[in-house]
C-alpha cells in the first residue's frame, strides 16, 4: 500500500485498511511516497496487489503529482495480472458529496488519461472537511470552500461546522473495497514469470505455462 497524505487524513484510511486487510489474512506492506525516496519506492513484481491512495495536494488537480508519478511509471507497466486500487480522499473532491457517481466516473477518466489504463478498483472515498484552526488547508482554500459547501449544504441538506472538522470520508465503502479486494487476491497467487493470478491449486500458470 502506497499513499500520499497532504492534510492528514490519508493514513488514517491507510491504518484502516491495513488492519482490515490484516484481519482478512493477507500481508501488507506500506510505503509513505512523501517520506520514502523515489530510489526506494517498490515495484510490484513481489506483489499480487497494489493500493495507492491520495489527496490532490495544495493544487487543485486530481491527485498529487508523487502518487500520479507512482502510478503511471512504477504500476502501469507491470499492471498485468494484478489487484490494482486507486483511490483519493480530498476536501477540494467536495463535489462528491452533490454526486458521488459522476465523481467517480471523473476520478477514473483523469486515472485513465494519466496512467493509460484503468484500475481494478477505483474510488473517491469521500472528503474531510476541516475549519478549524489546527486544519492544514490554506486559509484561502478554506474560504473557498467554505462558500462552496454553503451551496452543497442547501442542495443536499447536509450539515457542516464551519469552525470545526467535518469527516465526509465513506467507512463503509472503505470497508467493503476490502473485502472485495481481499476475496479476489484469494481466489489465487500471482504468477512468478508474467504475474497473473493463478488459482489455488494450479501448479501452471495458464497464460505462460509456468510451474508454480
Amino acid at each position: 500500500m502506497a499513499y500520499k497524505d497532504t492534510y492528514g487524513y490519508i493514513s488514517e484510511i491507510i491504518d484502516i485498511m491495513s488492519r482490515k486487510f490484516r484481519e482478512l489474512g493477507l500481508k501488507v506492506e506500506i510505503v509513505d511516497l512523501e517520506r520514502t525516496k523515489e530510489r526506494r519506492w517498490p515495484t510490484i513484481n513481489d506483489y499480487t496487489g497494489v493500493i495507492l491512495i491520495s489527496d490532490q495536494g495544495k493544487s487543485w488537480k486530481f491527485w498529487t503529482w508523487k502518487a500520479t508519478r507512482f502510478a503511471s511509471l512504477y504500476v502501469s507497466p507491470l499492471a498485468k495480472g494484478k489487484v490494482i486500487g486507486f483511490f483519493r480522499s480530498d476536501p477540494k473532491a467536495y463535489h462528491g458529496l452533490l454526486d458521488p457517481v459522476k465523481t467517480k466516473e471523473k476520478f477514473g477518466k483523469k486515472i485513465l488519461k494519466k496512467c493509460n489504463f484503468i484500475p481494478d478498483y477505483y474510488e473517491d472515498f469521500g472528503p474531510v472537511l476541516d475549519f478549524s484552526r489546527k486544519s492544514k488547508l490554506k486559509y484561502d482554500d478554506r474560504k473557498i470552500l467554505k462558500d462552496s459547501v454553503r451551496s452543497v449544504a442547501k442542495k443536499t441538506g447536509l450539515e457542516f461546522e464551519y469552525k470545526g472538522l467535518n469527516d465526509f470520508r465513506d467507512w463503509n465503502r472503505i470497508e467493503e473495497v476490502c473485502n472485495e479486494i481481499a476475496e479476489k487476491l484469494q481466489k489465487g497467487k500471482s504468477c512468478g514469470s508474467c504475474g497473473s493470478i493463478v488459482p489455488k491449486g494450479a501448479e501452471f500458470c495458464k497464460n505462460c505455462g509456468n510451474k508454480i
